[in-house]
């Protein structure tokens, strides 16, 4: 996880407040989480690469403000490690129209129990499947509490599933369509941490504006 910096900004006046968004802008990372206390935290990468806004809210009250430095914020950190390890129990009745989905999910279950076979990546895009094998796979790991959106080449839709360190993730171009769509076995996918030298790049970028 590495080491995560924060700062408060909860109890920060309007200028100052109005200060800091203009300074932060909007990066190519964006989070949302919903929380086991039925609060939502929103997480904005600033233009910074790595410096992360950090609000929590319940309803319209806003009930943390912060601001982090590190890889990723740490919401995101603890909310990809509550959901529990899978057993093969889980896996749901076979379908009509299965092809591939069966050893898809073994292989699936193996990488998701065994961190040392992490990071993994399934490509569905390169694989011969069925809209049933989609069905399968999605029945199998149930829906998440975590949804990141990346922009840069096209955007990226990573889904939390309900399994622990299973994402789904979806690429796309305005153009070109679809271009990617995989299940991601890792504690958060690669796309969104910002490398040591993106955030050493970010520090002397802030030293040169503040």
């Amino acid at each position: 996880m590495g080491e995560v910096l924060a700062v408060d900004l909860l109890n920060l006046n309007a200028d100052d407040r109005h200060f800091i968004n203009t300074l932060l802008g909007e990066g190519e990372v964006s989070v949302r989480i919903q929380q086991a206390d039925d609060s939502e935290s929103e997480i904005q990468e600033a233009i910074f690469c790595g410096l992360w806004r950090v609000r929590r809210r319940r309803g319209e009250k806003l009930l943390e403000d912060k601001l982090e430095a590190g890889c990723a914020p740490l919401a995101l950190w603890q909310a990809a490690t509550q959901n529990l390890l899978p057993t093969d129990s889980l896996l749901p009745p076979p379908i009509d129209g299965l092809m591939n989905g069966l050893p898809l999910a073994h292989e699936l279950l193996a990488h998701v129990r065994n961190p040392d076979a992490q990071p993994h990546s399934i490509n569905l895009t390169q694989l011969p499947i069925s809209e049933a094998d989609r069905l399968f796979l999605s029945r199998l790991c149930g829906p998440g509490n975590i949804q990141i959106r990346t922009i840069g080449y096209g955007e990226s839709y990573i889904n939390a599933t309900g399994l622990r360190h299973v994402w789904h993730l979806r690429c796309t171009d305005t153009l070109k369509g679809p271009l990617l769509e995989s299940y991601e076995i890792c504690p958060i996918p690669e796309v969104v941490l910002a490398a040591p030298e993106d955030l050493v790049d970010s520090a002397q970028r802030l030293s040169e504006v503040c």
